[in-house]
């Protein structure tokens, strides 16, 4: 199942085993391993890096003011976990 997941509630995430993105969606946890992270997460990352800490990358991003920063993930490839998991 595909879900929209707005970008500011998501949690970039370093382990022992690796990168993740933890977030939360209808009131449990989940996690998926970075190299499945979709193309939405990295043009919202990128583009707050260059707001917030001034990196740039050469690369040209767009986005709509308008719409919402959702990022598009497929539930089915995350690992439910629990509230207090370790960030």
């Amino acid at each position: 199942m595909r879900v929209g997941i707005p970008f500011w509630v998501i949690q970039y995430n370093v382990t022992n085993e690796g990168e993740e993105l933890i977030f939360p969606y209808n009131n449990k946890f989940y996690r998926l391993p970075i190299h499945k992270a979709p193309y939405e997460f990295w043009k919202y990352r990128k583009l707050l890096l260059w707001l917030t800490e001034g990196k740039t990358v050469d690369e040209e991003i767009t986005v709509k003011l308008s719409e919402k920063p959702l990022v598009w993930i497929e539930l089915d490839e995350c690992e439910e976990i629990p509230e207090s998991y370790p960030l």
